[in-house]
């Protein structure tokens, strides 16, 4: 079992060892507890960890009575899991002892359950009233015998229930069997729970993906985009998916296989997994015919069960399972049902074929998570590697996916273009010096000094005072006036919904229904209030979103209240119609905030150097736009809407966009990149604002290589948008500077959009401010033409 430290899992069994307390203080029977954990992140490691704070706080939690600090456990689960979760807790305690895993094969007639004790069920089978260990015998040796003599030692009962999600298969006898079991508390555990409960402890994804155990996420069907992907040639859809699937397997495996020399590491053969089309245990017809076409296309090309590259994993037939799990296993495909979906963990599975009948249209989280784990639980330099792949059957406008399954494949991926990146031995033609900082010992969860943050870049970003203005002027007036001078909406009376016509509702909201067959609707104002908590929930970053929404959420309203005069429901309507603008200036303000919390903790940021490469794949947002470009070096290229509802309005601002028009139009320009705005993937160059000792990282937003070879990085910016642009720019001048004492042809700067043209200072000059730029160059890519 995984036991090295994480933040995310330790802060979790914390919670639900505090949460267990308070249950058992309640001197009731059946209070539930819920534990969401996503598949990968260690949940069996995280209740044999809860166990062992169980055992050693218990006895002394005297506000408890004495028989509520005496506590044994069942654990139940469906399937093989149970023998699995019973194996890693046997060795977890094998030494110390702190909790002891049984069998009912293990206790005798009359035993009960002693304190610490963890008695292991298979619940699918329990709950059938003709089950052996659940049966009245004449020996009185049953389940509830052994329930009934727990009991009568004075020691309380608590259940853990894995996968709990699973029990609505089972319906009115699970719920009998839970309410005969009767026990003080039942801890459900599930990445899909069903239960609701007010008692809840919530694993996030992303802190997961953080801690760099599972992959960062999922890419759907890549390279099979019309147009510009497989090409079907008489093929059918299904050898398509297989051929493409086979492929993908076939480059990680070279990626590993590099990964493991650079390292030093042993190699990992990736996994692929095919899954049949229907549902049920036994094969359909469907299921036949797909296995037959897999098998034989396997077979030509030396992919087989006699060769050892191929496994089944189906009813009535296992073959080549043995150590399957092993990271250089020599199967390289593994063909399957619904078994592999539940309790099955195989890190090095990488790519997951599900064939699908057409009444099929979701993706479970259980079967997709089991590409998501990372074999040596961290993320590698190369990205194509952090990534899991799904190819499906199925038409786009049938596929739905459920929503924890949601976060994973709700992206459009965009891959680089290496006929243009590598040269003919394919080496990258550029690679570049980047920086990276480390936030160890920051804050997990953001606090009530995010406000002061907000305020601080809401301030400098829109220019708003705190102080009556020239002849009287309240300061909200002129706040909102810069507001509306930065494109933001402040006039929002409704916000409209539009839903399918002939569509019955209770209620008096609608406004008005048009001759198309849709109706416009007008939210209601609880509505807004809850779309509004979730923008704060979706507006977390990098931090827990547990706790830390509700702080966001608190600064916005008073912000609104304090600088604008506006109250709650308008501060709901303004930022939900200005919804990008204030995810940006959220952004902004949890950077300000992590600086903050940096230099209040006095902790100095760990800054490391290394070699960057254009990262691929590139995971955008759905919302993302196309944009028909012929020099970018992404593909496809997807912008940022700023205005979902004006289509010009494309990148970040129109500095931006401008400079991504000139340079896609311009022959002299072979490349150009997009960089991110953080993380460690993106090009980072270190600089320092006056008085601050601090340095802090500035992502240029352009990495262009020109057809005679020269590099360069650039930020479009315009007059007065950013008061940090002489910093930034000269910090990118000495950067380029030092690339040229090296002998690599680079030059780049700020470049300021100034009466439509862009201008950007002299190469090695350094600027006090953006204010006077006539002595500036006018940028021209075909000065860097051959």
């Amino acid at each position: 079992m995984l036991l090295h430290t994480l933040t995310y899992r330790d802060e979790a069994v914390a919670e639900l060892q505090k949460k267990v307390y308070k249950l058992l203080g309640y001197g009731s029977l059946r209070e539930k507890l819920i534990f969401k954990a996503p598949t990968g992140s260690g949940k069996t490691v995280a209740l044999a960890l809860l166990l062992r704070g169980l055992a050693a706080g218990l006895p002394h939690r005297h506000e408890l009575p004495p028989e509520r600090r005496r506590v044994a456990y069942l654990w139940m689960a469906p399937g093989r899991l149970h023998q699995q979760a019973l194996g890693s807790l046997r060795r977890f305690f094998q030494d110390t002892r702190e909790a002891r895993p049984r069998t009912f094969d293990e206790l005798a007639p009359g035993d009960g359950l002693q304190p610490q004790d963890v008695l292991f069920l298979n619940w699918a089978s329990v709950i059938q009233a003709d089950n052996r260990l659940v049966r009245p015998t004449e020996r009185a040796h049953d389940l509830w015998a052994v329930l009934e003599a727990t009991r009568a030692q004075d020691t309380t009962l608590v259940v853990i229930i894995d996968e709990e999600h699973l029990m609505a298969t089972t319906g009115p006898r699970t719920e009998e069997f839970l309410r005969k079991v009767a026990a003080a508390v039942e801890v459900r555990v599930s990445a899909t729970p069903l239960t609701k409960s007010a008692h809840w402890v919530e694993v996030d994804r992303h802190d997961v993906v953080k801690a760099e155990m599972i992959k960062k996420g999922i890419q759907l069907n890549p390279a099979l985009d019309e147009g510009g992907g497989t090409a079907q040639h008489g093929r059918t859809a299904d050898m398509v998916l297989l051929e493409a699937a086979l492929a993908k397997r076939r480059e990680l495996a070279a990626l590993y296989a590099q990964e493991a020399a650079r390292a030093g590491t042993a190699r990992i053969n990736p996994l692929l997994l095919i899954q049949l089309p229907s549902e049920t245990k036994n094969l359909s017809a469907d299921d036949v015919k797909i296995r037959d076409q897999i098998t034989a296309y396997l077979t030509d090309i030396g992919i087989s069960e006699t060769t050892g590259g191929l496994a089944v994993w189906l009813s009535g037939e296992k073959e080549n399972l043995d150590a399957i799990e092993a990271p250089d296993s020599a199967v390289e495909v593994l063909l399957f049902k619904q078994a592999i979906a539940l309790g099955w963990d195989c890190p090095r599975a990488a790519v997951l074929l599900i064939f699908r009948e057409m009444k099929q249209t979701s993706f479970a989280v259980q079967t997709v998570g089991r590409i998501l784990r990372m074999p040596e639980q961290r993320h590698y330099a190369e990205e194509r590697l952090n990534v899991g792949y799904v190819y499906t059957n199925l038409n786009k406008q049938l596929v739905t996916v459920v929503p924890e399954a949601a976060d994973y494949l709700a992206f459009v991926w965009a891959e680089r273009r290496d006929d243009l990146y590598l040269d003919a031995a394919g080496r990258p033609t550029v690679e570049l010096p980047t920086t990276t900082a480390t936030r160890e010992g920051n804050p997990t969860r953001i606090t009530s000094k995010f406000t002061e943050a907000l305020y601080a870049v809401a301030q400098a970003r829109y220019g708003l005072v705190r102080e009556a203005q020239p002849g009287g002027q309240p300061y909200e007036e002129f706040n909102r006036a810069r507001l509306r001078a930065n494109l933001i909406e402040l006039d929002v009376e409704n916000l409209p919904i539009e839903i399918p016509a002939n569509v019955r509702l209770d209620g008096t909201d609608v406004e008005a229904v048009n001759a198309t067959g849709s109706a416009h609707f007008v939210q209601t104002p609880e509505q807004a209030r809850m779309l509004f908590e979730r923008f704060c929930y979706d507006s977390c970053g990098d931090y827990a979103r547990d706790g830390s929404h509700e702080r966001i959420r608190y600064a916005l309203k008073i912000w609104f209240d304090e600088w604008m005069g506006h109250f709650e429901q308008a501060a709901y309507r303004i930022v939900l119609h200005n919804r990008q603008a204030f995810t940006d200036l959220l952004a902004l303000a949890r950077t300000e905030y992590a600086h903050r919390a940096e230099q209040a903790a006095q902790k100095v940021r760990k800054l490391v150097s290394r070699t960057w490469q254009v990262p691929t794949p590139r995971r955008h947002d759905e919302n993302d736009v196309l944009w028909p470009a012929q020099r970018a070096l992404m593909a496809p290229l997807l912008l940022r809407a700023r205005d979902p509802h004006d289509a010009t309005k494309l990148a970040d601002s129109a500095a931006e966009f401008a400079f991504i028009q000139r340079l896609d139009a311009s022959g002299a320009v072979r490349w150009w990149y997009k960089n991110g705005q953080q993380g460690a993937e993106h090009l980072a160059v270190p600089y320092q604002v006056a008085g601050d000792p601090m340095e802090r990282l500035f992502y240029p937003d352009f990495v262009v290589q020109f057809a005679d070879g020269t590099v360069g990085l650039f930020d479009p910016k315009t007059p007065g948008s950013d008061a940090a642009v002489a910093p930034k720019h000269n910090a990118l001048a000495a950067y380029v500077a030092a690339r040229a004492q090296q002998g690599a042809r680079t030059v780049g700067g700020v470049a300021l959009w100034h009466q439509d043209v862009f201008r950007v200072p002299p190469l090695g000059h350094l600027i006090p401010d953006d204010r006077n730029v006539s002595a500036w160059d006018v940028f021209d890519p075909a000065r860097y033409a051959d």
